[in-house]
């Protein structure tokens, strides 16, 4: 306890022993403590013999007061706050925070004392282990003064701290952490504010009120009115700051689970609850008139009139907790809001106050619709395509990237009230997503190729570098960065590359801490992050948004997710959505398809040809060599099927049986039949659709076909995890078997294909760190071995003749001319990602070097609704409490 050397917290200077008596009793040893002169807080509060309160006297008299003023508690709130946050960073819990054990200094210094309860009390000084804290009231005398009880009174432990600040935790006697001191901080800064105990057992409806000769009684009354019931929050100044009123009910929750969790946030809500505007509604009658009122009509109507008091009390409280409300906002000038394929079109303010979205054809400008009142204005000159917009933590800026479709764009900041903008740093990708610290630093990423989450001053400066994927895990970029309220840590999305065969890439949720550069997964499979206190992680994936209940200070989930909106425009192939959160617990969200809707589309030299059908989630797609059909795995609602697509008239056919997982196809070399992986292992379907498919090699485990000999007698598989993948030959007679292939010393390989004169196959491998296509002769495999692309290269397909090779890499598809001896030409690049809605997911080129890619299918006329739900973040506590 003497290491804690802080402004706020009484010092200790040292130990004594005083000499023995030689009595054989034990010397007496003392603290050497520091003087704190001042009143302490519980005389301020409540008076005490010889002193008065500083409470403005109450309506019914001078002995009821109203508290310390606002402008008064909160000071004296924020030093008692950095007091706790010094000690419980040393590591030391108070466990007996209360008002009595705070002093206050004639120059306004808040002193803390007594950190650390005795750990040992003397039970014959003032009962069993209580003593008198000077409170005039018989019933609560005991009940703040400090409580020991043994531990044949709980099968918990041992009871230690002050019975009317006492966390419920604490009060069962269960192990505390500070979150006992946070909720004892509430305690007190509620008793600042109304001047009445937060826990006194006489306002409980068939307490007995104890008196002074019921000691016990008393502490028990007081730790099941600690347990039982809630403080009375109608007796708050109706004046008092939003901020202070969340503040409060955050470190009053009595699960721990759900409190806040760091005392260093209550500092930061205080903060905010000393700038706010506050506006009364005159509607509503402060709790101490509603009193006055009942009396009144009591005394007026008579004694029966007594029954009608609590009816008409109730219906002038307000409600404790604000029921949600939900409408739609009318998009700016009646445009469609038209949805980005890979970016998200909205922002909240932190307040909850202002809704930033992006209009009109390819995001013509930026909206902020402020919620206090009707219509929109349009930001001007924000530069071209103006999307992803993040407001600053102070809601005076809003972010942005603006540029291209092809990247060499800009990150930006303008006004939120209009006005010029500013340019931050200019980028050479496509943006996926910024966070605004209270540092005033952003933390960004980028759709550049195997970059991580990168930092730039918000006022523009050199960009730093915080994270580099890790290649050998399979990592491939870091996006959709969200800093956390501590501003030391970071929530992200982590983007792996899809296993060869075609799937989509995978994504994890994981947390960065910035002062190490560490991070560790959070949760597999989600993705686009926010934080909403007081303590929930969103997050979306194909299925829509979820939520799971999480702790900010030690970045740990704590307990199961939950699906809690189905319909927010989700857009899986960059991992992002169109919804955000307020820090006071308000929803906003572009109601879409909760999948990726997307078509089969044609592209030649950039025109792109959508091909007839509806819209579906396309995830792999392999064209036949006359180009008339295309098998493809269609994920529409988690349960990926393969399918077989007419191209000209857009038919499909489903081949795999309903309700079995299946994905990975290729054509047989006759293209009569379709190869496909599923659980049990490789199945064979007639491309026709006709009969059942046929388990052609039964292996449970990561086993998927890549495509087929030319000869038709064997399939080329991809086989092992993701960190060590080999390829094997699957012979196709009547006793199938596997044969190793290629493997490359733990490195992963996959995506073999042959070449139509089964000369050469073509595959991916990771020897280097990073992908790559290679061709290596055939059948002798370690005859010949040729590096193909040079800069992460991916998915090689072979022209019909099988001399020239198609690939993708950095910047697009490519093409390379195979001599018969493997010579290779000069690659040439075909196709550029000159748009962001063609991605490299499904892009595939035909034998006569023709490009097939999967586009969305968003309308150019469809409407999309912009959703807001006041309060969301009550309907959120009642799902996880086990309501509906």
């Amino acid at each position: 306890l003497a290491s804690l050397n802080h402004p706020n917290i009484a010092a200790i200077y040292g130990f004594e022993d005083s000499p023995s008596t030689g009595s054989g009793q034990a010397a007496p040893h003392a603290l050497v403590m520091e003087l704190v002169e001042g009143e302490d807080l519980s005389a301020m509060i409540f008076g005490a013999p010889g002193l008065q309160a500083r409470g403005t006297p109450g309506p019914q008299g001078p002995g009821l007061h109203q508290g310390i003023p606002i402008d008064d508690a909160l000071p004296i709130a924020r030093q008692i706050a950095d007091a706790l946050e010094a000690a419980h960073e040393a590591g030391i819990i108070h466990r007996d925070l209360k008002p009595a054990n705070i002093k206050v200094r004639a120059d306004g210094t808040v002193k803390v004392l007594d950190f650390g309860l005795a750990k040992a009390m003397d039970a014959s000084v003032g009962g069993p282990g209580l003593q008198s804290a000077g409170s005039e009231d018989p019933a609560l005398r005991n009940a703040e003064s400090p409580t020991m009880m043994s531990p044949a009174m709980t099968q918990m432990g041992m009871i230690i701290g002050t019975a009317a600040y006492m966390a419920p935790e604490q009060a069962k006697g269960r192990p505390v952490d500070r979150r006992a001191d946070i909720w004892a901080f509430g305690v007190v800064l509620y008793e600042m504010l109304t001047g009445q105990r937060a826990f006194d057992p006489s306002r409980v409806p068939g307490s007995r009120g104890a008196s002074a000769a019921d000691e016990e009684a008393s502490i028990v009354e007081v730790l099941a009115s600690v347990l039982h019931h809630s403080v009375e929050w109608s007796a708050l100044p109706a004046d008092l700051p939003a901020p202070i009123r969340r503040l409060l009910r955050r470190c009053l929750e009595k699960d721990p689970r759900k409190r806040l969790s760091a005392i260093g946030d209550a500092r930061l809500e205080l903060d905010e609850g000393d700038d706010e505007p506050v506006s009364v509604t005159a509607s509503v009658a402060p709790p101490r008139r509603q009193r006055a009122l009942g009396i009144a009509l009591a005394v007026v109507a008579g004694l029966w009139l007594l029954t009608l008091i609590p009816l008409v009390r109730s219906y002038l409280t307000p409600s404790a907790s604000p029921l949600p409300s939900s409408f739609a906002l009318t998009p700016f000038l009646g445009e469609a809001i038209r949805l980005n394929v890979n970016q998200p079109e909205l922002a909240i303010s932190h307040d909850g106050r202002q809704i930033a979205y992006s209009y009109g054809d390819a995001g013509s400008t930026l909206v902020l619709r402020n919620l206090g009142g009707f219509g929109d204005t349009a930001l001007a000159d924000l530069g071209p395509r103006p999307r992803s917009p993040f407001f600053s933590p102070d809601d005076e800026w809003i972010g942005y990237y603006t540029g291209a479709a092809g990247g060499g764009g800009r990150l930006m900041k303008v006004p939120a009230s209009g006005g010029q903008p500013f340019e931050i740093v200019p980028l050479q990708n496509l943006l996926r997503g910024a966070s605004w610290g209270r540092d005033d630093t952003i933390v960004f990423a980028t759709n550049g190729n195997n970059t991580g989450l990168r930092r730039v001053p918000a006022a523009g400066g050199a960009i730093e570098d915080l994270t580099t994927p890790a290649s050998a895990d399979g990592e491939i970029g870091h996006r959709w960065p969200a800093v956390m309220p501590d501003g030391k840590h970071v929530v992200f999305t982590i983007v792996r590359r899809a296993q060869e065969g075609g799937v989509a890439d995978s994504t994890d949720l994981a947390v960065l801490d910035m002062a190490t550069r560490q991070w560790r997964v959070l949760l597999p499979g989600g993705s686009y992050p926010k934080y909403l206190a007081p303590g929930y992680l969103l997050y979306v994936n194909s299925q829509g948004l979820f939520a799971a209940p999480f702790d900010p200070v030690a970045c740990e989930l704590r307990g199961q997710a939950v699906r809690v909106v189905g319909d927010v425009a989700v857009k899986p192939t960059s991992g992002a959505a169109s919804f955000d959160a307020s820090d006071n617990g308000t929803l906003a969200y572009i109601a879409g398809a909760s999948r990726n809707e997307q078509r089969l589309a044609w592209v030649d030299r950039g025109v792109v040809t959508p091909i007839p059908g509806q819209p579906h989630s396309y995830v792999d797609v392999r064209v036949s060599t006359t180009e008339t059909r295309a098998v493809v795995t269609i994920n529409d609602d988690g349960n990926p099927a393969v399918w077989v697509q007419d191209l000209a008239r857009g038919a499909l056919m489903q081949v795999s049986p309903r309700g079995e997982l299946a994905g990975y196809p290729v054509w047989s070399s006759d293209e009569k039949f379709v190869y496909y992986g599923a659980a049990r292992g490789i199945y064979r379907a007639s491309a026709d659709g006709i009969g059942t498919p046929q388990l052609v090699f039964e292996e449970e485990g990561n086993l998927f076909p890549t495509g087929a000999t030319p000869d038709g007698k064997s399939l080329l598989v991809s086989a092992g995890d993701r960190a060590d993948r080999v390829i094997q030959t699957l012979s196709l007679d009547s006793k199938p078997e596997l044969k190793l292939l290629v493997a490359e010393g733990g490195r992963a390989v996959g995506g073999g294909v042959m070449s139509s004169d089964g000369r050469w196959l073509a595959y991916v491998s990771r020897l280097g760190g990073v992908p790559d296509v290679f061709i290596r002769s055939f059948p002798d495999v370690n005859d010949r071995k040729i590096q193909v692309s040079t800069d992460n290269g991916s998915a090689p397909v072979w022209s019909a003749d099988g001399r020239t090779l198609f690939f993708w890499q950095a910047g697009g598809a490519w093409r390379v001319a195979v001599a018969p001896d493997g010579t290779l030409g000069q690659a040439v690049q075909i196709a550029g990602e000159a748009a962001e809605n063609l991605g490299r997911l499904g892009s595939f080129v035909t034998p006569s070097g023709r490009m097939i890619n999967v586009v969305p299918a968003e309308g150019n006329t469809e409407a999309n609704e912009l959703r807001v739900v006041l309060n969301w973040v009550e309907a959120l506590k009642q799902t996880f409490a086990g309501g509906k």
